[in-house]
């Protein structure tokens, strides 16, 4: 028995008895543009499609202006920046097959650009889903190399990243289109996804407190720092970033919990003599009292 096609994507049986499942939430023969409504969703959708590519080259700039995180980060962040580039153009062909604009070659799990564009969206799908975990090994990698961490790339950690990344995406992917399991069960592996990094982000951040205490206590290192526990409070700070008042609030107290001074910063020193200043001041006013 043919399972029918759901309301959200296609099914297609191929002739050796597999499927392929392509999450475009079309019908083959039923089209959603019937109503105004839909038109003018595919319309938002567009906007926001060509909105959202323009400030990704806005979030890259930022993340390399502003050096909060650390670069295999931040290499890694703009990476996936970049590769939003691929389901916004998958998405745009697929409206194409939705509006009727470019037609379905012979069957549409034979359609090479069918198959491509709902490939593209599924693969970066499939690095949204592996990014947590990817940045919950990074700061594991923070948590080795405490102590010299943030002194040293390490350009060896974002390979790993992306190999995993890739990794993740590319089986999420393949095992999507061939429709390997039930959508609940993707559902429910995802949010165990996400706890599990939430949580792994609790224990290390409170790990490397621990250790960054004992770290600023030692005389030997008294000089080291390091931002092992800041990504969940920097987290925060750059979904505020575009707020000039609210950036450099949040930046001051990342560098003040830190113990890190700013260039604008008065150091220790004019803090001493405008504080001996004013003593001289008042022994003077004293003096004169008692004269």
């Amino acid at each position: 028995m043919v399972t029918p096609p759901p309301k959200f994507g296609m099914i297609y049986n191929l002739s050796d008895g597999s499927f392929y499942w392509l999450p475009i939430f079309i019908h083959p023969d039923e089209p959603l543009v019937k109503t105004p409504f839909f038109s003018i969703l595919y319309v938002f959708e567009v906007m926001s499609i060509l909105l959202t590519l323009m400030y990704m080259w806005s979030v890259i700039k930022v993340q390399h202006q502003m050096k909060v995180f650390h670069a295999n980060l931040t290499n890694s962040l703009s990476i996936l920046a970049l590769y939003y580039y691929i389901p916004a153009v998958s998405r745009f062909f697929l409206l194409s097959y939705q509006l009727g604009v470019i037609s379905i070659q012979g069957t549409p799990e034979r359609d090479p650009i069918l198959l491509t564009a709902s490939f593209g969206r599924l693969f970066y799908f499939g690095l949204g889903i592996g990014f947590l975990p990817a940045v919950f090994i990074e700061r594991c990698c923070s948590t080795i190399f405490v102590e010299d961490y943030e002194k040293k790339e390490r350009a060896w950690i974002t390979v790993v990243l992306m190999i995993f990344l890739h990794t993740v995406a590319i089986a999420f992917a393949f095992s999507t289109m061939r429709r390997f399991y039930a959508l609940h069960f993707f559902l429910i592996f995802v949010l165990f996804i996400c706890l599990a990094s939430c949580g792994g982000f609790i224990w290390l951040c409170r790990t490397n407190k621990r250790r960054l205490e004992r770290i600023s206590n030692s005389l030997h290192m008294i000089n080291t720092y390091t931002l092992s526990i800041s990504f969940p409070h920097i987290a925060v700070g750059v979904a505020i970033h575009h707020i000039r008042r609210w950036r450099e609030i949040f930046r001051s107290s990342v560098h003040q919990h830190l113990g890190i001074c700013q260039m604008n910063e008065v150091s220790c020193n004019d803090v001493a003599q405008y504080k001996n200043n004013d003593a001289k001041v008042y022994f003077d006013q004293l003096k004169q009292s008692w004269a």
